[in-house]
């Protein structure tokens, strides 16, 4: 009878250890999933951020008294778009959008073709609704080498705030998913 109670409380203590065991690497679990969510997140973020601190600094310059003395389609403006992407590899090209709706300037080499791209969300957003600060679209088809990319945009007025067109950021969606591939989770094995 001893025993069978010593092997009882044994298989009792090694299932309870057991169990303790599994719900400390289940917790472990979660808090490195959350550790790596809050990293990611950061990451993109500060990815972001960068973008906008490029789109503010040439939508200030071009709506500055110096920046509206160039047409939006100048070599001027070539070079600041060429300067102002210098550093960020999570885009593929700066557009200049002029009040038409036509793409005419960009950092990429010359020559530039021009672009029609009225019926864009990002234009539409600054021409017909008619609104300020950052915008984000969906990622949507480029029209240029058809990879999926999402557009951030702001908007550039001239000197009595009138539309003068949109400064607008490619943002290349195949970094983002290399920068999210790079870490390679196991979740198919049990615990």
């Amino acid at each position: 009878l001893l025993a069978v109670v010593t092997v009882a409380s044994i298989a009792i203590s090694a299932c309870l250890l057991l169990w303790n065991l599994r719900a400390r690497a289940i917790s472990q679990s979660e808090m490195a999933s959350l550790n790596l969510t809050r990293m990611f997140m950061e990451q993109t973020d500060k990815s972001f951020d960068a973008v906008d601190l490029s789109l503010q600094s040439i939508q200030e310059r071009l709506q500055s008294d110096y920046g509206r003395q160039f047409p939006l389609d100048s070599m001027p403006v070539h070079l600041l778009l060429s300067t102002r992407i210098a550093g960020l590899n999570q885009l593929t090209a700066l557009y200049v959008v002029d009040e038409k709706g036509v793409s005419v300037n960009s950092s990429r080499p010359l020559p530039f073709t021009p672009v029609d791209v009225h019926d864009r969300p990002y234009f539409e957003h600054f021409a017909v609704a008619k609104q300020d600060g950052l915008f984000i679209g969906k990622p949507s088809r480029n029209r240029i080498d058809k990879t999926w990319t999402l557009y951030v945009a702001r908007k550039i007025t001239g000197p009595d705030k009138e539309f003068r067109g949109v400064v607008l950021a490619a943002f290349n969606i195949s970094r983002l998913e290399q920068l999210f591939n790079t870490l390679k989770l196991d979740y198919a094995r049990p615990i």
